[in-house]
């Protein structure tokens, strides 16, 4: 590399450390206005503003925001293919994202292929926001169980509203089955596994699976904080508000439901199942630090009362989220040891 160069890649460098340092700078001071990382957070991200200002199914600024945010998330770079389904009402489509591991030649010509575990992944964001092509976690899930994961593009509320979330969701766990030679994926071996919103999908599919008559069977269930009762009525709903307060998770699920009734529905609140017996082999990851935490133990000693095995793990000192935080976290931090114990879980 020339001296030019050199002095070139120096200058952007340095620009780049000035930019980052204004960014948090940015928040820091939204920070010391508003009390919290969350309320910080958001105002940055929504140009000083609060997910509250938005009114319940406005559309049109939920959009907005959704266009802000989804500049943070980071895109594919492993091997990809992409599908779709249409939704039962035929007037949208459901969009896959496969990814798959860097030494799996993929085609969608060619069945023949070796067959991989397939793992089925239903995003985080309050069933609101979130995108099914933020790769940072199926990318790590996929290098390191060797496996195909679907990352599933349900639809979002306001405009799609309960259960439209959960048809999308069982309706890609039986394409996936339908179509494992196309995915190159073993129709006998499929495990979901969710985040926040999307461990409230994984838990639903996991139950509608078993109570199909032909459903397929689901080997493993991976929850990570996991929304799973929307009555909303544990202690920690109140208590902690890093990255997810009572109030946004409030507002997010008025977007969601069609009417009040809805929160005592079992597919809403998966706490208030009668019938919890016989699920998939299950791992819950908790945070200390998350409003969500109280309703994970909870819904892990129901099912240890309807004669399942599950296991959890509680993660001390980090919050809601933080398993998203994975290439930012030292080697033996909470996210690499939650990952690591997630995808040790999966491979057995």
């Amino acid at each position: 590399m020339s001296d030019t160069n050199k002095k070139l890649e120096r200058l952007f460098r340095g620009l780049a450390i000035i930019y980052s340092i204004y960014q948090f700078w940015k928040i820091l001071r939204y920070v010391k206005r508003e009390g919290s990382i969350y309320n910080a957070w958001t105002r940055f991200v929504f140009g000083g503003k609060d997910l509250f200002q938005i009114s319940i199914n406005d559309e049109k600024q939920i959009e907005a925001f959704r266009v802000k945010i989804n500049k943070f998330y980071t895109k594919p770079k492993t091997n990809i293919l992409r599908f779709n389904f249409p939704t039962r009402d035929k007037k949208a489509l459901v969009e896959l994202t496969a990814f798959y591991p860097s030494n799996h030649t993929i085609s969608t010509q060619d069945e023949k292929q070796k067959s991989l575990p397939i793992i089925i992944w239903y995003h985080g964001g309050g069933f609101v926001i979130g995108h099914h092509e933020d790769a940072i976690i199926p990318e790590a899930i996929c290098a390191k169980c060797n496996a195909v994961v679907i990352s599933v593009g349900y639809r979002l509320a306001p405009s799609t509203k309960f259960p439209g979330q959960i048809e999308d969701a069982y309706d890609a766990l039986l394409w996936c089955h339908q179509n494992s030679n196309k995915i190159h994926g073993d129709p006998n071996n499929i495990s979901v596994i969710g985040e926040s919103a999307g461990g409230n999908l994984a838990a639903v599919v996991s139950i509608l699976a078993r109570d199909a008559e032909k459903g397929p069977t689901i080997s493993r269930l991976v929850m990570i904080c996991p929304w799973l009762d929307s009555t909303f009525t544990q202690p920690s709903m109140t208590k902690h508000d890093l990255f997810l307060s009572h109030g946004l998770i409030l507002w997010m699920r008025n977007n969601y439901i069609r009417s009040y009734e809805n929160i005592t529905d079992p597919l809403c609140s998966v706490t208030l199942t009668r019938n919890l017996s016989y699920l998939p082999k299950t791992l819950t990851i908790a945070a200390e630090l998350d409003c969500l935490v109280d309703q994970g133990l909870q819904f892990h000693q129901q099912l240890i009362k309807a004669g399942n095995l599950p296991r959890y793990s509680l993660y001390h000192n980090v919050p809601h989220g933080f398993y998203g935080f994975l290439p930012w976290y030292w080697k033996e931090g909470s996210a690499r040891r939650a990952h690591t114990e997630i995808c040790n879980f999966l491979n057995s």
